[in-house]
């Protein structure tokens, strides 16, 4: 007698169980989806997939990622918005969706770069620009966009923001834009 547990009774890493996906092609409704893109994007943050899942997970999360359901996409994103193990391309495209779907990766994702904070940030999106005002470190490069675009709600988030990093010049154009907000000016 053994002590190895039958290859059905172990818990992988890997969320989705085999009982998943059948119920998954049983019932592809948006509620499946987004329970199966919880589940996926939860294994990913909580770093629980062996090298062999991880990449499986990630293709998932691409196919998730375009979903049609905005539902879905935003359950995706809340999950791995921290993960480090999301691969960069889909942050990015969650990064430039709706804003329910967005937020959560524009402030708290560390896959997105400058590059891709600036490209958001053009897009001229208040909610988009004060989520990336709230990260925990914004660059100068970053600050810079956000005063230059930025409305009131978004420099005012900045300038509260300890771990933003803001040029000298880029403060003078505050004063000089919203030098009048006692909002910008609380900070």
């Amino acid at each position: 007698m053994t002590n190895e547990t039958p290859q059905s009774d172990r818990t992988t890493g890997l969320a989705l169980s085999a009982e998943d996906v059948r119920a998954l092609l049983e019932d592809p409704s948006a509620e499946s989806r987004e329970a199966a893109a919880i589940k996926v994007a939860g294994a990913l943050s909580r770093r629980s997939l062996n090298a062999a899942e991880l990449p499986i997970a990630q293709d998932i999360l691409r196919v998730m990622a375009q979903d049609a359901e905005e539902r879905v996409r935003a359950a995706l994103a809340r999950e791995a918005r921290s993960a480090s193990d999301l691969p960069h391309d889909v942050a990015l495209t969650l990064a430039k969706d709706v804003a329910s779907v967005s937020l959560p990766i524009l402030e708290f994702s560390e896959l997105l770069n400058d590059e891709d904070l600036l490209s958001v940030i053009a897009s001229s999106d208040e909610m988009k620009q004060v989520a990336v005002a709230r990260r925990t470190v914004v660059s100068e490069s970053v600050s810079d966009a956000l005063i230059e675009v930025g409305t009131e709600e978004t420099v005012a988030t900045l300038m509260g923001n300890r771990g933003a990093k803001v040029s000298e010049t880029s403060m003078h154009k505050v004063v000089d834009k919203f030098g009048d907000s006692e909002r910008v000016q609380e900070h």
